[in-house]
């Protein structure tokens, strides 16, 4: 099911993307904020991921079609991942132990604009797609003291590539009569295919079993379109 919705998508990129340029360019834009960052364990364990606040930002293009409708694509460099906490110790002795996995990428984001109330500001909705290509990602543990650090690259244990489903909306503000405007925009990044290479690595196991991974994303965004 995931394959065949992830050909269909990257299809209909295809086929989309090079007609944008028979529209004309809204300017260039740049967008930047917090990326309130998870992974989704299948099957779900006790104690799974916890939302990980990364940041990510990059370049934003919009093309007009009508009053009504437009293309954007985005082209970010997002940090992803997730952390684990755990307690270990007695009342008197508190030993937190912090896993974090962050997997950063550099994301291309097609995505269709309706704009309900024309006219330069207002607010618009989103939807499409993210493909990602993963450049770096570690697995680090922190006890809370610099000897009791530890990180590990595994990057060789993960999918170079992510495809995912963008969905948002934001609001913008006219900044004067030269078209430039400022803007805010929230997106929901829903990964839909397993990132973790194979299950069964020892790096990506948890509480010894094989699990699969997904990235989730919550982005807040602020930016600036020319």
């Amino acid at each position: 099911m995931v394959k065949k919705l992830s050909r269909m998508v990257i299809l209909l990129c295809i086929v989309v993307t090079p007609a944008w340029a028979q529209y004309e360019s809204s300017g260039l834009g740049f967008k930047g904020g917090l990326n309130f960052a998870n992974i989704a364990i299948d099957p779900e364990p006790d104690d799974g991921f916890e939302t990980y606040l990364r940041f990510g930002g990059g370049l934003s293009m919009m093309f007009s079609v009508n009053p009504n409708l437009a293309f954007d694509l985005d082209a970010l460099y997002m940090m992803k991942g997730a952390k684990r906490e755990y307690r270990s110790g007695n009342d008197l002795e508190d030993n937190t132990i912090t896993y974090k996995t962050e997997l950063d990428y550099i994301t291309l984001s097609p995505m269709l604009r309706i704009i309900p109330m024309p006219g330069g500001g207002g607010p618009y909705i989103l939807a499409g797609a993210e493909f990602g290509y993963l450049v770096r990602a570690k697995a680090k543990s922190d006890a809370g003291s610099t000897e009791n650090s530890n990180e590990t690259d595994i990057k060789d244990d993960l999918k170079d590539i992510d495809i995912g489903i963008n969905l948002g909306g934001g609001m913008q503000f006219p900044l004067g009569d030269e078209g430039k405007s400022f803007f805010v925009e929230a997106h929901y990044v829903h990964g839909l295919q397993e990132i973790n290479e194979d299950p069964s690595e020892d790096e990506l196991r948890v509480l010894g079993e094989d699990y699969t991974w997904k990235n989730r994303a919550f982005y807040v965004f602020a930016g600036i379109r020319l």
